[in-house]
């Protein structure tokens, strides 16, 4: 699907001015298995496939297949429908953009660094500029922020909706997920590219009375955010720039000659010479689109002098075809790509040339609003500007009231599960450190002691034959050490089993030690928390626990020894 070549009396852009009335689920392809992660925002797809399926409802006795105008509309390519932002609330039907990917702040200020526009100097020390919600409006005065909010709602799988409660059915019945959704009652602002002839049609389509829209999963649940838009809609605008979406926008382009910093507004599809996937950014067809405008000589090169670039994976269903998309690996939104070339002769005060360049879209999908870019928003070469300000975090809202006593024991027994697994890992990953292996004589003497180890009795008592092993025992089993380097274990195999078998002291703390296992134990507390469990299990669940790793940290010397 190849975009109409830019004309400027039929290049126009249609703001898609909407509030969402409900929460909007809008898949991201990131996420896992307990965790639906939404996007931030409204994808062009999804706002092409609610309004294929208004067309539909609106003509019911014509096949799509055979109608010209829903070809012209949404399958030719002649209108693309682009990402719909958060609209800034002091600048009403401004659409913000993704953070350039080479903004950095200064640690321990409010400071931003745009690094496209040079090195931070050598006393700086940076950090991430913004999270995923985030969206900005770089200028040289001031950088117009604001973040999508999102909201998270805990669920049961129940396949039979009749009893309208979890069951101990096999598979899928009783198992907790979460959703994440955009928050209703936010503004976005979209848009549509496309002539004048078409983009009338959508008007029309859109303030007509029928089908409701709905965007993302869940459609008929509590989710599906209806967007209302403005009325009456407000009309095309000749297209000056992806960044104008309104009649009185300025575009103050950075350009300079030799250079080109060029921003994706969106997630760019790319495929190389085999249609495979691919994250090298298209340099052909960006060369093919400034040799069009004029701004690059006929056989001269591109030269990638920096990028700053991230990567996400992009799938979903197509509301046009109904079916499901392939997972595609796609350049993110925001990425910043600097090019130079000695015959880049950029025409900062030539709008039509700006407007004929970021007229075009780069790589597949470029209908549903993939590969959008603007170049000069930021990065003028030697700027020292410091953007000021936070960025602020997204807020999510979670869950409101008390978290019904079944999703609390499912949960119980999945954190539960999920600690036991984090206790094996860890005694596998430290028995695999242990230095100099004891005999198999002495590993089987380990064995039978933590076969003991059944219950808090059964824990004194095999501390007490450990501490009863006879001279030359003992001696071996110092002689093993465990070296974990900083913020691991140092210590002896003797030490570290004498601290296990301690009552009263604290093995988790140590058991459990390292950066790695301290984050996802904290992981899965802050989980507990937030379901209204209990802090940390009881003293039965952490006896437990102990007991497993015991036995597990044995059971791996064993079969190291053994190899």
């Amino acid at each position: 699907m190849m975009p109409m070549p830019f004309d400027a009396e039929a290049a126009f852009i249609l703001p898609l001015v909407f509030e969402l009335d409900r929460p909007a689920v809008l898949a991201s392809a990131a996420g896992s298995t307990a965790l639906q992660e939404t996007l931030p925002y409204v994808p062009g797809a999804s706002l092409l496939g609610a309004l294929a399926r208004r067309w539909r409802h609106a003509n019911p006795g014509v096949a799509p297949r055979t109608s010209d105008q829903f070809r012209r509309l949404f399958v030719s390519g002649a209108v693309r429908f682009l990402n719909a932002y958060p609209e800034h609330p002091d600048s009403p039907g401004r659409r913000l953009l993704p953070v350039p990917r080479s903004m950095r702040r200064v640690k321990g200020t409010s400071n931003l660094r745009d690094l496209a526009a040079g090195e931070p100097s050598d006393d700086e020390s940076l950090v991430g500029a913004a999270d995923r919600a985030t969206f900005c409006a770089p200028s040289a005065e001031q950088l117009l922020r604001a973040s999508t909010q999102l909201r998270l709602a805990y669920h049961m799988a129940r396949p039979d909706r009749a009893r309208g409660r979890a069951t101990e059915a096999p598979q899928a019945a009783g198992q907790l997920f979460t959703y994440e959704a955009v928050e209703a009652g936010q503004k976005f602002v979209g848009a549509a590219l496309g002539a004048p002839e078409e983009l009338d049609q959508l008007r029309d389509l859109l303030q007509a009375e029928g089908e409701p829209l709905r965007l993302g999963r869940s459609a008929t649940a509590e989710y599906g955010g209806a967007p209302r838009f403005d009325a009456p809609l407000p009309e095309a605008i000749p297209f000056r720039s992806e960044r104008v979406t309104t009649e009185d926008g300025e575009i103050e382009p950075q350009l300079e000659p030799g250079r080109l910093v060029l921003t994706l507004t969106s997630p760019l599809l790319a495929a190389d010479r085999w249609g495979s996937p691919t994250l090298d950014f298209p340099e052909a067809q960006l060369q093919a689109a400034l040799r069009s405008v004029g701004w690059l000589g006929e056989l001269a090169k591109l030269r990638l002098r920096d990028r700053f670039q991230a990567s996400e994976p992009v799938g979903g269903f197509s509301d046009l075809w109904q079916l499901p998309r392939p997972t595609w690996p796609a350049i993110a939104a925001g990425s910043v790509f600097v090019f130079e070339s000695d015959e880049l002769a950029p025409k900062p005060d030539d709008a039509g040339a700006l407007a004929a360049l970021e007229w075009h879209s780069l790589g597949l999908r470029t209908a549903e609003g993939f590969g959008r870019f603007v170049v000069g928003l930021h990065g003028a070469r030697g700027s020292e500007i410091l953007f000021s300000g936070e960025f602020p975090s997204a807020e999510i809202d979670r869950p409101h009231g008390d978290v019904p006593e079944a999703v609390q024991k499912l949960a119980a027994e999945i954190t539960a599960a999920e600690r036991l697994d984090l206790v094996r890992q860890q005694a596998v990953l430290r028995a695999q450190r242990v230095k100099d292996l004891p005999s198999g004589a002495l590993l089987g003497r380990l064995s039978e002691l933590a076969r003991l180890a059944s219950d808090a009795a059964g824990f004194g008592q095999a501390g007490a034959v450990l501490g009863a092993l006879p001279r030359p025992a003992k001696d071996a089993l110092q002689g093993c050490r465990i070296r974990e380097g900083p913020g691991g274990l140092n210590a002896t195999l003797l030490e570290h089993l004498q601290t296990v078998l301690n009552p009263d002291g604290d093995w988790q703390a140590t058991a459990l030690s390292g950066t790695e296992a301290a984050t996802e134990l904290q992981a899965i507390e802050a989980r507990r928390q937030t379901l209204g469990l209990a802090p940390r299990p009881d003293a039965k669940a952490l006896l437990g626990e102990r007991r497993v790793y015991l036995l597990t940290l044995v059971a791996e010397l064993r079969l190291r020894q053994r190899r």
